[in-house]
């Protein structure tokens, strides 16, 4: 047919360095995932319309989601250089190499937060969410999975496709 598919702008894009190639291949297979599972319950072209446009809205709000990221890493990193550079010793005087030291191991007499103590505390958080979420879809005795209709929901969300459920988003926004 003279129709050009997603998949081929695509490329096309890609091809004319307008768009990067990781980017390209990553919206590709989303596109080649999505239409596959979508062919199952509707035709080949509504298939291609539905996940074109699918594949449109995942792609925009993992850029989004990306902006936001570099946005706070940059934040950090300016927070960060600022808090080394005011540290002062208990003496009142500037020690470079102790507030390296602080800023690696923490100090709870500092502004500056620690990576070690932080790292730990993320740790402990996400085994908790890691716990609570094999404890609502984990295996039970029989060795049955627990929740099947709420785990479907979940991975519905994981896939940009809205399933209505708050608790299912929230579950799939923790794992991204």
């Amino acid at each position: 047919s003279g129709k050009m598919s997603l998949w081929d702008c695509i490329q096309e894009a890609m091809d004319g360095n307008e768009m990067s190639a990781q980017r390209g291949r990553e919206a590709q297979d989303l596109f080649n995932r999505l239409r596959a599972d979508y062919e199952g319950r509707v035709g080949p072209d509504a298939a291609s319309a539905q996940a074109a446009d699918d594949v449109k809205k995942i792609m925009a709000a993992r850029a989004g989601q990306k902006r936001r990221e570099m946005t706070l890493r940059l934040r950090a990193a300016q927070r960060n250089t600022s808090q080394l550079a005011a540290h002062k010793t208990l003496t009142g005087k500037s020690n470079p190499a102790d507030a390296l030291r602080i800023f690696i191991e923490g100090d709870e007499n500092s502004a500056i937060t620690g990576i070690v103590p932080l790292s730990k505390s993320l740790k402990g958080f996400y085994h908790a969410e890691l716990d609570n979420v094999l404890k609502s879809f984990g295996r039970n005795l029989f060795g049955s999975v627990r929740n099947k209709a709420q785990l479907a929901r979940v991975v519905d969300e994981l896939f940009g496709r809205a399933s209505g459920d708050e608790v299912a988003k929230e579950l799939s926004d923790a794992v991204r």
